[in-house]
């Protein structure tokens, strides 16, 4: 029994597998290649007037983008300009309200910075450049290079500001800024080593805020600015101040350790004027409690490395401190300030600065023998001090 196989054309065009029994004109198939090959031709023709009508528009839109670059580049350049001039000018304006100040008397001079407050020639300056100067006079420097002899009005210790007058109407106050915000673009203009790089500017950013850099042995540590921009010995009383030339800050100090880098600290200017305010008018800051302790804190981490006690370390205890003759002593910790953890030194700062002298707080102290004991004491008030004699 046979079957009839049937054989297909695998091929496109010729050369293929015929099915038996077909038969092929020779002129059919002569004319249809023919025709095949025109089509072709033309099909590769209108190819290659594409691809030169693409090139051509390519170039055509590549230089109007060209042109459109070199048109806008100006612009920019004019934006550009216009954002360092307004820069330029904050910064000029606020130069003249930078003075240098020069605390001299016989035997030796500190050089340090001060800041415009009034019209009238009130100035800040830092309270801890008079640390090293006895019975000292003072010279104040402008920006015109004028010098005139102030006087000493007041100081603060613990928020290290100090303030000194010239007799001198029509000056430039600086202007405050209304707020900070961290990492923002800030320049701290002073007087860095003295009057030979007088009103230096250098460049930074707003690196923390609310700052406390501890205090050891004083139970105040105010909220402090710390930035990146070099502020150097005679930087001390200078200006911190933003793009439009308005101060954020005054200056005060700087961490100098080797290990360290760029962490320098000022005073927030608010702040700083409401000290400033209360020193023109009473010479002294008056009506801040204290526990009468000496202390070192005892961080959380600190606590976790050390094996101690988180809390407030007890150094000593004031004679005069309420807290005296109940039992506790050199070793002992405070753990909690009216029923608040303490897990930093912030958290038993915070608590004292908000009371007032004669107000009551309630504190836990681990003693130096394991025991926890809880006990009131009254607040005592903080002496004014300052560095000037």
């Amino acid at each position: 029994m046979s079957s009839k196989r049937e054989y297909i054309d695998i091929y496109s065009h010729s050369g293929g597998i015929t099915a038996p029994g077909t038969v092929k004109n020779l002129k059919d198939v002569k004319s249809s290649r023919i025709l095949k090959s025109i089509l072709c031709f033309f099909f590769i023709m209108l190819c290659c007037v594409f691809s030169v009508a693409s090139y051509v528009f390519g170039v055509y839109i590549g230089s109007e983008k060209s042109n459109s670059s070199i048109i806008n580049y100006p612009q920019v350049q004019s934006e550009i300009s216009v954002t360092q001039g307004n820069i330029g000018t904050g910064i000029d304006e606020a130069i003249k309200s930078v003075v240098g100040v020069c605390i001299y008397n016989d035997e030796n001079a500190e050089f340090a910075s001060g800041v415009v407050i009034s019209s009238d020639g009130y100035i800040i300056t830092n309270d801890h450049v008079f640390n090293s100067v006895l019975s000292p006079k003072i010279k104040v420097s402008n920006s015109n290079g004028e010098y005139y002899d102030a006087a000493f009005i007041g100081a603060d210790s613990k928020y290290d500001i100090a303030v000194i007058k010239i007799e001198q109407l029509n000056l430039t106050p600086i202007k405050s800024a209304s707020s900070i915000s961290l990492g923002e673009q800030i320049y701290c203009i002073g007087s860095p080593m003295n009057e030979t790089l007088s009103l230096s500017v250098t460049q930074g950013i707003i690196s923390g805020l609310n700052r406390r850099i501890g205090t050891l042995t004083r139970e105040y540590s105010p909220r402090l600015i710390q930035t990146d921009a070099a502020i150097n010995p005679g930087n001390s009383g200078g200006a911190l101040v933003n793009s439009n030339g308005k101060a954020v800050g005054i200056c005060c100090s700087k961490i100098s350790d080797y290990s360290y880098e760029n962490i320098g600290f000022a005073i927030p200017i608010d702040k700083a004027l409401d000290i400033a305010n209360k020193l023109i008018e009473n010479g002294v800051i008056s009506g801040r409690a204290k526990l009468g302790v000496s202390y070192t804190a005892v961080d959380y981490t600190q606590s976790l490395a050390t094996k101690q006690i988180c809390g407030i370390k007890i150094e000593s205890i004031d004679i005069l401190s309420d807290l005296y003759g109940k039992g506790f002593g050199k070793g002992d910790t405070i753990t909690e300030i009216n029923g608040t953890l303490i897990k930093c030194e912030d958290d038993f700062l915070t608590v004292i600065e908000n009371a007032k002298p004669n107000d009551k707080v309630t504190l836990s102290i681990s003693t130096s023998n394991g025991m926890s004991r809880q006990t009131e004491a009254i607040l005592m008030e903080e002496k004014p001090s300052f560095s000037y004699r």
